[in-house]
């Protein structure tokens, strides 16, 4: 991932309507693939400077991706009036120091909603999973996404939705998921970790968890295991804390 800053002086323009302006253009910065978030901001002190925050899956996604599109073509009509009051516009590379979240790091949500429905495509069409993750509720995707989104420091969506993790343990339970199983699980995960998460500082603590939460659920598929119903989500941050 890459942050692109671009910071205004509007020393002409009206800032209402630059800032209407980028509202509209925004919409474009949304429907990119390319785009995972943007933010403007304006100076307290100075309200006639402005700071554009775009986060972007790669340089390249920018530049040749949203660039070369269609959707830049909208986006450029609408904020070439105020081209000539850029003071910067750079692209940055995030550095380990800061206080986000993982999940906020990655892209929200909807890249988690995105790696379950990618582990359990793989899952599915496994010769040695796969009869078991065909029998999964028609919920299994959302409800995955739901806790990995949780579990990386984004919203609290299981826990606020669906509560108790009590009938999750209990679809597990006695299941008797071998050693195998298990690495084949983790492998197949990793690989979708893999295709969706593309800056390999943030997959390595998901694939951490994911380790260990497979050892996690070996235990509690064993036929003789009490779980802990009151034990919640687990949280994963940029080092285990699980």
């Amino acid at each position: 991932m890459i942050v692109e800053y671009v910071r205004y002086r509007l020393e002409k323009s009206d800032a209402s309507e630059f800032e209407a302006a980028y509202a509209r253009a925004g919409e474009t910065l949304v429907a990119s693939p390319h785009c995972l978030g943007h933010e403007l901001s304006r100076c307290t002190k100075d309200p006639k400077r402005y700071v554009l925050r775009i986060l972007w899956d790669s340089a390249e996604g920018h530049m040749e991706g949203f660039r070369k599109s269609e959707a830049f073509k909208q986006f450029f009509a609408e904020i070439k009036p105020y081209v000539a009051e850029i003071e910067e516009m750079e692209h940055y590379e995030r550095t380990r120091v800061r206080s986000e979240s993982l999940c906020d790091a990655a892209g929200g949500p909807l890249t988690f909603f995105r790696l379950a429905h990618e582990m359990h495509h793989e899952m599915s069409n496994d010769d040695m999973l796969g009869e078991r993750f065909r029998r999964a509720a028609p919920t299994h995707v959302p409800h995955l996404g739901m806790w990995l989104t949780e579990v990386f420091g984004g919203p609290k969506l299981y826990s606020a939705i669906l509560g108790d993790i009590g009938p999750m343990l209990r679809r597990h339970a006695k299941q008797d998921i071998s050693e195998t199983e298990r690495k084949r699980f983790f492998e197949l995960a990793s690989r979708a970790v893999a295709r969706v998460v593309e800056d390999p500082r943030l997959r390595e603590p998901i694939v951490a968890y994911l380790d260990w939460g497979t050892h996690v659920a070996v235990e509690n598929s064993k036929p003789d295991h009490v779980p802990n119903v009151n034990a919640g989500v687990a949280h994963w941050g940029w080092k285990p804390s699980s």
